[in-house]
């Protein structure tokens, strides 16, 4: 969860501050290391967490070959993340918080994917913004290729309609606190990848219109030597990993 959250550009999103910008899927240890450590400083500056010896935040579902982990590099360096959780077998962070609600979209036969700890060492609204579509491109482009119908995410509610107004999602739950982050409010919000098709919101060009190259695309989870040097600093008591403040 983001402590400070800027404001979505309505329309005609501002591109041009990506200088020595590029995304992908995490793949080396020295870059997960970085993206949670990014996520771990941004809730503890929100006070959504305690402290930890590691100074990152790693959860159990970061370890699932499901999982993909999206850093954006500028100039070699780590400025924004987003890690994506796959459903499977072991469900997805939000699923605690709202059962009934996920339960009833798997019903409907669709595949869920979770977007969660989205994280930014950018302070600028707009330089965020720049940096963080780029990413949910990458991340929205990979997600509707290898079969995911919608993305949900855990949203702060004052936020919410941002959201919706400029990328296309729509709240799906009731507003809730979680105590694993120190009762925080939260609604669950959803991208519906065949309704945005359709609807077009302002940011649909930008994230859809020019398909990525699918080697940009194809899942990075952790390798077997990445997850014996994170499992020891996962946070077992972590039950929802919100996306957004």
């Amino acid at each position: 969860m983001l402590g400070q959250q800027p404001t979505l550009p309505g329309r005609n999103p501002d591109l041009t501050d990506t200088r020595g910008l590029s995304c992908k899927m995490a793949d080396t240890i020295d870059e997960w290391s970085a993206a949670f450590s990014i996520v771990y400083d941004r809730y503890r500056t929100c006070g959504l967490i305690d402290p930890n010896p590691y100074n990152m935040r790693v959860l159990p579902y970061h370890l699932l070959p499901s999982t993909n982990t999206f850093v954006a590099m500028q100039n070699g360096h780590v400025a924004c993340t987003a890690t994506l959780v796959t459903d499977s077998s072991e469900g997805l962070p939000l699923e605690p918080i709202f059962p009934a609600e996920i339960e009833r979209k798997r019903l409907e036969g669709l595949t869920l994917a979770e977007v969660s700890c989205l994280a930014s060492r950018i302070t600028s609204a707009k330089t965020f913004f720049n940096i963080f579509l780029p990413l949910q491109r990458l991340l929205s482009q990979h997600a509707r290729r290898f079969g995911v119908d919608q993305l949900i995410v855990a949203c702060h509610p004052k936020h919410a309609r941002l959201y919706e107004r400029s990328m296309g999602f729509h709240q799906f739950t009731h507003e809730t606190t979680y105590s694993t982050l120190h009762d925080a409010p939260v609604v669950g919000i959803a991208l519906d990848f065949a309704e945005v098709d359709r609807v077009r919101p302002p940011c649909w060009d930008a994230m859809f219109k020019d398909p990525l190259p699918l080697a940009d695309l194809l899942p990075r989870p952790m390798t077997p030597e990445a997850v014996e040097y994170f499992a020891p600093m996962v946070d077992m008591l972590a039950e929802c990993v919100p996306a957004f403040a």
